[in-house]
């Protein structure tokens, strides 16, 4: 710390420790300006300066009153820019280590991204948290939890492939369009269609819709049969694909002139055909008169 000493015979300032420590060689008579940071580094020392200064002989007052105005001048200036010798690169710079508290400013902390990893000394919990990590995760063992009853139980609804463990059939009751098609060694699952039609005024022939480009796969018509419950003497019905008899036909001329059960007479007349009707195809039961009624019963093979 600098010490300024201006010699004035007959004046005294008494200084309180730690400030008299600053002067030496034993002076005691002398007018003494003490450095500007040495008052504000012990602010508690010189809180009252007329205390400190005694004058024994007042050879000249004005010197006294302007020398402590100077002092006082210089020791509020000091006071108002003292904050600077604590901050950062100050010449009593604090260290806030260790210190209670929150600072005012927010501050950058330093790289410690490992005390937060595993082992680390922070480790952090990610559970209830929300959004996809950056690296895909492992998932723990949770099977319980997709079973019947669990609250992630799945559905295998719609899913392709084969369960592990056979299943039972929930509905015993089968549709047409679910039966397995012809295979390669030519085993195939038959149906029967069955199709009622009621006698109309008659005096006429007509068609009985069955499909409208609408069959619902292809099919192969192995065989077919009629109950005439209505009657008419000469009449006849058969099987078309195309309305008005045209198109090929899939049945011979079944009679129509009883009230009996009529077979297919002929089937091997059609092998030209196939008899396959394709995906979305026309079917129509063509009488030769619209007073015929009865139930067309009619063998179907899914291909």
């Amino acid at each position: 710390m600098q010490v300024t000493v201006i010699n004035r015979t007959g004046y005294t300032i008494v200084l309180p420790p730690p400030i008299d420590q600053a002067l030496t060689g034993g002076e005691t008579n002398i007018w003494t300006k003490i450095d500007p940071q040495l008052m504000a580094d012990n602010k508690d020392a010189w809180e009252s300066l007329a205390a400190l200064i005694t004058y024994t002989t007042a050879v000249d007052p004005d010197i006294p009153d302007a020398l402590e105005q100077s002092v006082i001048a210089e020791y509020a200036t000091t006071l108002a820019t003292h904050h600077t010798r604590h901050e950062n690169g100050g010449g009593d710079e604090i260290d806030v280590t260790g210190l209670p508290g929150l600072l005012a400013d927010a501050q950058t902390p330093d790289t410690h991204a490992a005390a937060h990893e595993l082992a680390g000394g922070d480790l952090l919990s990610v559970a209830g948290l929300a959004g996809a990590l950056a690296d895909p995760q492992v998932p723990t063992a949770h099977a319980a939890s997709h079973q019947t009853g669990q609250p992630d139980e799945i559905d295998v609804t719609g899913l392709a492939g084969e369960t592990g463990t056979p299943q039972p059939v929930k509905d015993e009751t089968v549709s047409v369009d679910k039966l397995a098609v012809e295979d390669a060694d030519d085993y195939g699952t038959v149906a029967v269609l069955r199709v009622e039609f009621a006698a109309g005024v008659g005096g006429a022939a007509d068609d009985v819709t069955i499909y409208t480009a609408n069959s619902p796969y292809q099919m192969r018509i192995i065989d077919a049969w009629v109950d005439i419950v209505a009657n008419v003497g000469g009449a006849t019905v058969h099987l078309n694909d195309a309305a008005g008899g045209a198109g090929n036909a899939y049945t011979s001329n079944l009679s129509a002139a009883a009230a009996a059960t009529v077979r297919n007479a002929d089937l091997p007349a059609y092998a030209a055909n196939a008899q396959v009707l394709p995906l979305a195809s026309d079917l129509f039961i063509r009488r030769s008169d619209s007073g015929v009624g009865g139930t067309f019963f009619i063998l179907i093979e899914k291909i």
